[in-house]
């Protein structure tokens, strides 16, 4: 299999997820923040529900919070009375991390609303794929590029 990587495979992590399943499980509300922005639900090249909630104006608490990929974005939206929407470049997510102990997404160096993104171990995985990172990657302190140190241009 090209590509194989035995870490990814021992996390759980798998090659063949079928996206069309991931987007089928989105409702129209949605779709429909979405479209709104400008975003082709086929166009999107990653799609998972996390753990994250958020407040989207409703009595019963937060929504939960979906993380998207296209090409060059992430989104992070919810649908509620007042929507959710944040669009991140992959520029600004270069330094995005996962920690596959406690499942959590750590997005780097942008801020989002929502920091806590939790995944399990094969979508947190085919993220970090989408965005080019490799996973497992360690980066020594003061190291460039390692969190907390300015990059040298």
């Amino acid at each position: 299999m090209p590509g194989f990587d035995r870490r990814r495979a021992a996390a759980g992590c798998s090659d063949g997820e079928d996206l069309r399943r991931d987007i089928g499980s989105l409702r129209e509300k949605h779709l429909a923040l979405l479209a709104a922005n400008g975003v082709k639900a086929e166009s999107l090249r990653f799609i998972a529900r996390t753990g994250a909630s958020t407040d989207v104006g409703l009595w019963t608490g937060g929504r939960r919070v979906w993380l998207a990929c296209d090409e060059a974005r992430i989104y992070l939206l919810a649908a509620g009375r007042r929507p959710y929407f944040e669009a991140i470049p992959f520029a600004e997510a270069g330094e995005t991390r996962y920690n596959h102990i406690i499942g959590q997404i750590a997005l780097g160096p942008c801020q989002p609303r929502v920091r806590s993104l939790e995944l399990p171990p094969d979508a947190g995985c085919r993220f970090l794929d989408v965005l080019g990172i490799e996973y497992g990657k360690v980066v020594p302190p003061g190291a460039q590029g390692a969190p907390g140190q300015s990059k040298v241009v």
